[in-house]
């Protein structure tokens, strides 16, 4: 009897035992199942961080595999990236506009320059014939050289409104190259 007791026993614990390892092995597919299911959309995301910022590509975007959690984190993430990819495509654009702007205005502060060059010319010939009538004629001497005074300070203003003028075209031509130099780095960091 006692054999018999323990031969079921033996029998019962075998089928227990291979009902208990089945179950483990169900459980253990699905768990890997699982882990995979939200390993892989987090590994997606990493891989695309990490494009971005290596590449500064900011047109990569994560491939949302499901409508979870994980896969609204991706959505997320790519609006955000979108938001950033058009925030850096502003920038550009007005630093164009910026570079444009300040190319205008150095054309019209030269061009400032040459009228204010052709008028002290004017003013420097002015002198000359103010000159030669106070040589000819003395009875107006005095009033002859009370011009002469006045057009030599008209050429000196002129002169340093000249001086004036060309430091602001340099000063204009520097944040040009500037806005260029910033501008470039933009681009770069919009591809």
């Amino acid at each position: 009897y006692v054999d018999d007791v323990n031969r079921i026993f033996r029998e019962e614990a075998l089928k227990l035992g291979l009902v208990v390892l089945s179950g483990l092995l169900i459980l253990g597919g699905m768990a890997m199942l699982l882990a995979r299911s939200i390993l892989r959309p987090i590994a997606d995301m990493e891989t695309a961080i990490q494009h971005i910022q290596s590449n500064n590509d900011l047109t990569q975007r994560v491939h949302i595999h499901n409508n979870d959690e994980l896969g609204r984190i991706g959505s997320a993430f790519n609006r955000m990236i979108a938001s950033f990819q058009d925030t850096v495509q502003q920038v550009i654009d007005s630093s164009h506009q910026v570079s444009s702007a300040s190319s205008q205005l150095s054309g019209m502060v030269q061009h400032m320059n040459e009228r204010a060059n052709k008028q002290n010319d004017a003013a420097a010939a002015m002198a000359t014939v103010v000159e030669e009538l106070t040589a000819s004629i003395e009875n107006i001497s005095s009033s002859a050289h009370d011009a002469q005074q006045i057009a030599q300070q008209s050429g000196q203003l002129s002169g340093r409104g000249a001086t004036v003028v060309e430091n602001a075209v340099v000063e204009m031509r520097k944040i040009a190259s500037s806005v260029d130099r910033s501008a470039n780095f933009i681009e770069e960091l919009g591809r």
